[in-house]
């Protein structure tokens, strides 16, 4: 671990906005004043540059819970892998500060100033289907593709993200597809069977924000039995194709724009915390979140595909891919082990080639 004994005396307020730019690393680094450009389950970020050269970079400032950052620079120095330096937006640095006496962790990280929820947005706004724009509809499935492919090889490197959503995929707005990496490694674990000692056992101290009830069931047993989260391999991986699909349904919705943007995870959350709150998550209490969430998808979204009017059979496209992602939200808990990430991208991958789209 770098540290670093500069104290930081002008004010920050670590949640909006500061008030004017501060320098790290005794001036190799520089924050610029203004408010914060993203935050999360562990601190906020900040926009600054390196003084040298004035490169854009990325600061995530977090409180100081040292068994969480010493899991972190193992990560890291786990992770630090040629193949997967496409996947993941790595720390180009990382060190210790004081900020009004308080101690904080900082990582240093490439600037990509978009992220997924803004491309969601712009799908969005610009109503593809409504506009029978066949082209921008192709790029946009093409830019997914790319989401699921990282997390694959995230997977195939015998790692699970847990915190998969729009938000976490950062790129740049001239190219969406090949600049685009997995943001907020913080929550990244090896699940239980493929570490030993000296690696990062499978915990964390939070959960995704799209997540499966039975993981967001064990996430509340062990938050009220005040101990870090104890996640199985096949559920670990599971959470993920989870969360692909959640976020494959938004895309869906954003592309038809039947329900405002977010209506469906924000839904699927809803219900997954109304049936996971309860005091055993049961197999009866599982049959019937699936059934729930089926009625649920079924009337707002399923329904509504075959109505929309769209040349050369995209159309059925959107069906093929509705089928696919409510599939795997209401797949048997057990058999999870049957179900990964190579099945999800190969029957994702079909549904584009068999309606001659090109990845």
């Amino acid at each position: 671990m770098n540290y670093d004994d500069e104290n930081i005396l002008e004010p920050l307020n670590i949640k909006h906005t500061l008030n004017k730019s501060i320098k790290l690393r005794h001036g190799v680094y520089k924050i610029k004043k203004g408010k914060c450009i993203g935050g999360g389950t562990f601190g906020t970020v900040w926009k600054g540059n390196r003084t040298v050269d004035n490169i854009d970079l990325a600061f995530k400032i977090m409180k100081r819970d040292e068994s969480v950052i010493a899991a972190m620079i193992q990560l890291l120095q786990l992770t630090h892998y040629d193949n997967l330096y496409d996947v993941l937006l790595f720390a180009l640095d990382s060190f210790n500060i004081h900020i009004n006496n308080i101690p904080y962790y900082v990582m240093v990280m490439p600037y990509k100033p978009l992220d997924g929820g803004f491309v969601l947005n712009l799908i969005y706004k610009s109503q593809l289907i409504k506009t029978n724009n066949i082209s921008t509809l192709i790029y946009w499935l093409q830019y997914y593709y790319k989401l699921v492919t990282l997390v694959y090889y995230l997977h195939m490197n015998k790692m699970a993200h847990l915190d998969i959503k729009e938000s976490n995929f950062l790129c740049d707005q001239s190219d969406f597809i090949n600049s685009v990496r997995i943001a907020d490694i913080d929550t990244i674990c090896i699940p239980n069977n493929l570490y030993t000692e000296d690696k990062i056992p499978p915990r964390c101290k939070s959960y995704g924000t799209y997540m499966p009830p039975l993981a967001n069931y064990l996430f509340l047993e062990d938050q009220r039995a005040q101990t870090d989260i104890f996640i199985d391999e096949n559920l670990s991986y599971y959470c993920d194709i989870w969360s692909l699909s959640v976020m494959g349904l938004n895309m869906l919705n954003a592309f038809a724009n039947i329900l405002p943007l977010y209506d469906v995870s924000y839904t699927i959350g809803k219900m997954v915390r109304r049936y996971s709150s309860q005091s055993d998550y049961t197999v009866e209490m599982h049959t019937k979140f699936v059934v729930d969430l089926t009625q649920w998808l079924d009337t707002n979204i399923g329904l509504n595909l075959p109505d929309i009017k769209l040349h050369m059979g995209y159309s059925q496209i959107l069906r093929s891919l509705y089928y696919l992602f409510k599939q795997i939200l209401i797949f048997d808990y057990d058999q999870i082990n049957t179900y990964n990430i190579n099945i999800f991208i190969v029957a994702f991958y079909e549904i584009l080639k068999t309606n001659g789209i090109n990845v």
